[in-house]
């Protein structure tokens, strides 16, 4: 063998290496958490491995000894140590020296049990869009087709039927998903053999990567076709939980990207709201939502106005029919701020409920939506609710029973936040009676209503 030039990595041998259990053993004592032991067992033992292939590697290239040095244990492992970095030092898979070697040996060897598990290891950790793939299928797949091996029998004819052992593995395995429409996503995948770690990572996160970008590009055009697959890829339905969550920030991407400034059309909008409020939930005051690009966030709180309204409204019309004590211009209210919100004028919208509807919200509540919640009852009783909006630049409080409307410019100190989980209700009322913003509902409430937002929020009367 010819003799490769390069630098000497110090790298202390590990000679006895523990089975799994001793080490789950060891580090579930150290942590003292039995739940962490496996993994990190795992990375400590892969990490052992790791460093013995890194001493064979080191021996071969200085004194020409073969990689078979390596006890059958550690050589086998070769597949998935070589996808893995470990104290950010380069992959293995990625030293074209390394590869060489190692592939031209599997090859001699003519070990098609080697050959399938590195074809294992592609599926699970290899990144599917590199150069080196070619070299890698160029010497598994006609070891594998020619094998007796049951279990490399079972996965030639996998080759031949889905064309598996190619380069191009990704876009066959997406093209066969989009050929069967009428097919459960997962069971097109268990055809394939794609199924545990391999659809969970792996490949399994390139293909749903490549189900996300047709997906943004059909929604361009605000064409719905690939919806219908990238919610069956990307939800386990019968847990109201994401499939691949560490993608969600692509999927809101994909959903979303093409609407920040327009709506798409109704039923596509209906279809993604279904899937969020599902899967991923109200963005407002959701930890699902934490590192999600504001922008893309912001066309779900857009379409979130509507409904909350929606909401306020139907709680008003409940109060109207139940409650002695509610506010006779509910009627005028409700035409004014629907007159504001079909004209765009809305920037936000969240509802504070108090005891009695925070426990009981499913006659007025549209859609899954996030609610705010009064935590004391100081001058209001636990049927009290309010609406908090932004219009443009300002923020304002409305009341489901007798209440001031109040009006606070942007910036002014007093204004309630958005989006809060719990409120006293002076949070709300930070703005008395005679007050420039204060307005009570009588008589033209509306037009002293619109001069102050006139000259709170900054924008022209309508």
């Amino acid at each position: 063998m010819a003799k490769f030039v390069a630098p000497k990595l110090e790298i202390v041998p590990q000679p006895n290496i523990p089975s799994l259990e001793e080490f789950k053993g060891f580090v579930a004592k150290k942590v003292g958490n039995t739940d962490k032991a496996e993994s990190l067992a795992y990375e400590e033992l892969y990490r052992k491995y790791y460093d013995q292939i890194l001493v064979a590697w080191n021996r071969y290239r200085q004194e020409e000894i073969s990689l078979t040095s390596l006890p059958l244990k550690i050589f086998n492992k070769i597949p998935i140590i070589a996808a893995i970095s470990f104290d950010n030092q380069p992959k293995l898979i990625d030293n074209a020296a390394f590869r060489q070697v190692w592939l031209t040996l599997v090859t001699e060897k003519n070990d098609a049990r080697h050959a399938r598990k590195i074809y294992r290891a592609v599926l699970r950790n290899y990144d599917s869009y590199q150069p080196y793939l070619e070299q890698v299928f160029a010497c598994i797949k006609p070891l594998i087709k020619s094998a007796s091996q049951p279990l490399c029998k079972k996965l030639a004819a996998l080759d031949d039927r889905y064309n598996l052992l190619n380069p191009t593995l990704i876009k066959n395995i997406t093209n066969h998903i989009f050929q069967h429409q009428d097919k459960p996503v997962d069971d097109v995948l268990l055809d394939m053999g794609i199924a545990g770690a391999s659809r969970e990572a792996g490949i399994g996160a390139v293909v749903g990567k490549e189900i996300l970008a047709q997906n943004y590009t059909c929604l361009s055009s605000n064409d719905n076709s690939m919806l219908a697959k990238t919610f069956a890829y990307f939800s386990n339905a019968t847990e109201d939980t994401l499939r691949l969550e560490y993608l969600r920030n692509e999927l809101l991407k994909s959903l979303l990207g093409n609407y920040l400034e327009q709506d798409p059309p109704a039923k596509i909008k209906q279809d993604i709201e279904e899937f969020i409020d599902r899967f991923v939930g109200d963005p407002r005051a959701n930890p699902n939502w934490t590192g999600v690009e504001e922008r893309i966030a912001q066309v779900v709180m857009r379409w979130k106005i509507g409904v909350t309204l929606k909401s306020f409204f139907a709680l008003l019309d409940h109060v109207a029919r139940t409650d002695s004590t509610h506010d006779r211009h509910w009627q005028a209210r409700k035409q004014f701020w629907q007159d504001y919100l079909d004209r765009g004028k809305i920037k936000g919208a969240w509802v504070v409920l108090g005891k009695k509807y925070f426990d009981n919200q499913s006659f007025f509540s549209a859609g899954n939506l996030k609610f705010g919640k009064f935590i004391a009852y100081t001058g209001i009783q636990s049927s009290h609710c309010a609406i908090i909006m932004q219009v443009n630049d300002g923020t304002l409080t409305e009341w489901s029973h007798s209440g001031a409307l109040r009006i606070w410019r942007k910036d002014e100190e007093g204004a309630p936040k958005m989006y809060q989980d719990t409120y006293h209700p002076d949070d709300l009322k930070n703005k008395q009676r005679y007050e420039d913003g204060y307005v009570v509902h009588g008589g033209n409430w509306q037009e002293k209503a619109r001069e102050i937002l006139e000259d709170k929020t900054e924008f022209r009367r309508w």
